[in-house]
């Protein structure tokens, strides 16, 4: 049986989108440019360590990033990315009720109600 295939990094496209040569991204990432420029051609395996210290070498949010291209505006990161700050929140829970619908508190389906309805309080 054959070993399943590693998803892709975008290393090279992260590279060269933050305007880095390989060696100032290895300098960056604490890593040497030969270590850089193997993972990039899959000659090297990556593991979380090495993911965590490019992620922070490029400067990018989570070390996910690298496995989406960075022109890949559609990708939910990037489109996450694009929403105020003021609404992630908001956002946030809209995602989490697509994904786990017996959470949401609110009817998503229905426009404007992305805010859960005021608590009522009883009258005694």
């Amino acid at each position: 049986m054959s070993k399943p295939e590693r998803p892709r990094l975008f290393l090279a496209e992260w590279i060269a989108h933050r305007g880095l040569t390989f060696e100032q991204a290895a300098e960056k990432s604490g890593l040497s440019k030969t270590h850089v420029v193997q993972l990039n051609n899959g000659k090297r395996r990556w593991n979380e360590g090495v993911l965590l210290k490019l992620a922070e070498g490029l400067e990018l949010r989570s070390p996910l990033e690298l496995f989406r291209h960075p022109e890949d505006f559609d990708a939910p990161e990037a489109i996450f990315e694009r929403i105020p700050s003021s609404m992630q929140a908001t956002a946030k829970r809209l995602l989490r009720g697509l994904a786990e619908p017996e959470r949401l508190d609110f009817d998503a389906s229905v426009p404007g109600a992305a805010e859960p309805p005021p608590r009522r309080r009883r009258r005694r």
